[in-house]
């Protein structure tokens, strides 16, 4: 979930990319240079003894788009690189809503089936009124059942959960 923090970052960044129209191009950059954070980047990044000049020498290297180059240089010297993942949800979050889009995440035991996919596009496109994108996240440990969360809010249908009710009220 992402903080008030991230979430004012991102509209800065979604403002000035929507007056240059390059809100998709800041995305996909953006979301290529998370993609190659890895502990040891973290570690990097996070680490007070590391000069923020350094930190933003890497940035300048990692990305050719002068607009998310000067948004993480101030990233970093208002010491919010710990608030990066969060700022690109948020910003992800921003891009989906311009476009009228709603990604949802399912979690189930195995993937749905086309079928299922389908009625769950169907239901919640009717609900929300907007195109959906589900991103299927398989987890083993689910017995059974389906998790759905979208923005927060999770309607939990799982065996899983089922049993840890049952469990809680029995011990309670």
């Amino acid at each position: 979930m992402t903080t008030n923090v991230a979430k004012q970052y991102a509209i800065a960044l979604f403002s000035l990319a929507s007056e240059k129209k390059i809100t998709d191009d800041i995305f996909t950059d953006f979301k290529q240079l998370l993609s190659g954070f890895n502990d040891l980047v973290w570690r990097f990044f996070l680490n007070p003894r590391i000069e923020d000049d350094d930190k933003k020498n890497l940035f300048e290297k990692s990305t050719d788009n002068k607009l998310l180059n000067d948004f993480l240089k101030t990233v970093i010297d208002n010491k919010r690189i710990d608030s990066l993942q969060d700022i690109f949800e948020a910003y992800k979050y921003l891009l989906n809503d311009s476009k009228n889009i709603a990604e949802i995440n399912v979690y189930t035991k195995t993937s749905l089936t086309k079928a299922n996919k389908e009625k769950l596009i169907n239901k919640f496109s009717n609900k929300f009124n907007k195109k959906i994108i589900i991103n299927e996240v398989i987890k083993p440990n689910i017995v059974g059942g389906i998790r759905i969360d979208y923005r927060g809010q999770v309607l939990d249908q799982t065996i899983n959960a089922f049993l840890d009710d049952l469990k809680a009220s029995l011990i309670g």
